[in-house]
């Protein structure tokens, strides 16, 4: 591979032109191994030890936008979200990356049942609010009309997986039970930060 695309690379610098070569994906590997996405490329390393340049245009079936990452001696390395504009076919750069999945778990957890209605229960109850995840799962049905999809036995997890948004998005602290428990089984407890409760009052 590396014989290869030398000759081309040599022909390019002879005759200063610029040449694209279309490669293929390895559609087996359905994972980034290392988290490097130029180990989709088919074939060996030889390939992009040798091209001065790499382009890499990934879109899931289904979805209209893509992700285009790349990387060479004289452009640095980055990734872009891009569309393709169905009127001139071309395509368009929405951001980065990193900015579009920021983006989407921002909009997922805006959506997020036991977010919103951890946000009632706080507008509900003077900033502050103590339950288990029973009496959580309880208000979250009352608030939608349905029971939410995930178990139970998740939720205490669940819950603290988002402390950090909560906090960060919202304002929102939550202190999670001892392992012990109690008379009170297991209750959770969610309150405002002083600064988030500040601009609630002045609203």
């Amino acid at each position: 591979d590396y014989r290869d695309i030398s000759t081309f690379k040599q022909l390019a610098e002879k005759y200063k032109v610029c040449i694209i070569i279309v490669h293929h994906l390895n559609k087996m590997r359905d994972k980034d191994a290392d988290g490097d996405p130029f180990s989709k490329i088919n074939g060996t390393n030889g390939l992009m030890a040798s091209a001065d340049c790499i382009f890499l245009l990934n879109r899931k079936r289904g979805e209209d936008t893509a992700t285009l990452t790349f990387t060479g001696r004289k452009i640095g390395e980055d990734s872009w979200s891009i569309r393709q504009n169905q009127s001139n076919m071309k395509w368009q750069k929405i951001g980065t990356a990193e900015e579009e999945r920021v983006k989407r778990e921002k909009e997922e957890y805006d959506k997020d049942e036991y977010v919103n209605t951890i946000r009632s229960l706080l507008r509900n109850n003077n900033g502050s609010w103590t339950g288990t995840c029973t009496k959580l799962l309880e208000e979250c049905s009352k608030l939608y009309n349905h029971l939410p999809a995930r178990n139970i036995n998740h939720i205490g997890q669940y819950l603290n997986s988002i402390t950090d948004k909560l906090k960060q998005c919202d304002g929102i602290m939550h202190i999670a039970p001892s392992k012990n428990g109690g008379k009170q089984g297991r209750p959770h407890t969610f309150y405002y930060t002083q600064t988030q409760q500040q601009k609630l009052n002045i609203c």
